[in-house]
């Protein structure tokens, strides 16, 4: 009777440390010239506010989006994962009021990431580089927003190689939305002619993503106050949570303390 016991009960012991609090690793980050967005994070803490979730293996996941007061974005976070969501290490260093608003990675760890400045409307963007599969990232440049005018954001970043690339801008002021292409990896970037609608210059927010067969999804959990990570290898395959990642936050002294 006890080996049969043992066999019942094996399934559900692999479901619940599937399913543990996951650790993460946040960067030091000394935050500058915000007081009202530090004063609001120091007293009521921040949320972790995700953008989209971003897969390159059954293993490797990346997490992206920022922490938020109530005012907005206090600063952008990049969480990647190497063992299935248990563990998450902080792998860019955050650009303050913005958000990690895209990620981009071609097969060999060649990956790109948008941090996008949204506090009050979107300002300022950055281009951030990564040739080791997303575990370190250097800025690259700066996305030439102004070009159309004020209020104007990037969407649909995608390369062909290490050096082609492209990403649309949208100028929320008069409508425009134009293509700009790349052929040095990012360093500098060329209008072209081709101007496509509204909608296609949209920003994304995926809260699911597929690589080959297997899928990657998160979900938001009010009542828990957590982050669900869940993993199928299959089409028709079961969804497996991974890992809870903790919503809200402390913040002291620049930095974010877990509950």
């Amino acid at each position: 009777m006890k080996p049969l016991i043992v066999w019942l009960l094996f399934p559900i012991f692999l479901l619940t440390a599937c399913s543990s609090t996951a650790l993460i690793d946040f960067q030091e980050y000394q935050p500058e010239d915000l007081p009202w967005l530090t004063d609001e994070a120091s007293q009521d803490g921040v949320n972790l506010s995700l953008w989209g979730i971003y897969a390159l293996s059954k293993d490797v996941v990346f997490l992206y989006g920022s922490f938020k007061t109530s005012p907005g974005a206090l600063r952008s976070v990049l969480l990647r994962s190497s063992d299935s969501g248990r563990h998450w290490k902080e792998v860019m260093q955050p650009e303050r009021g913005s958000e990690i608003t895209e990620l981009y990675f071609l097969p060999g760890g060649k990956g790109w990431a948008v941090a996008l400045w949204t506090v009050e409307g979107p300002g300022r963007a950055y281009l951030y580089h990564s040739d080791d599969s997303g575990a370190h990232w250097q800025r690259v440049s700066e996305f030439p927003l102004f070009d159309l005018g004020g209020q104007s954001l990037p969407s649909g970043l995608q390369f062909l190689d290490s050096q082609q690339g492209s990403v649309r801008i949208l100028s929320i002021a008069n409508l425009a939305c134009c293509r700009y292409e790349t052929l040095d990896g990012g360093l500098t970037w060329q209008k072209t002619d081709d101007c496509l609608s509204e909608d296609e210059c949209l920003l994304k927010t995926p809260s699911e993503c597929s690589l080959e067969k297997m899928s990657w999804k998160y979900s938001v959990s009010k009542s828990e106050s957590t982050i669900k990570v869940s993993r199928r290898l299959s089409l028709d395959g079961y969804w497996t949570e991974m890992s809870k990642i903790p919503l809200h936050y402390g913040y002291a002294q620049g930095k974010i303390v877990l509950p």
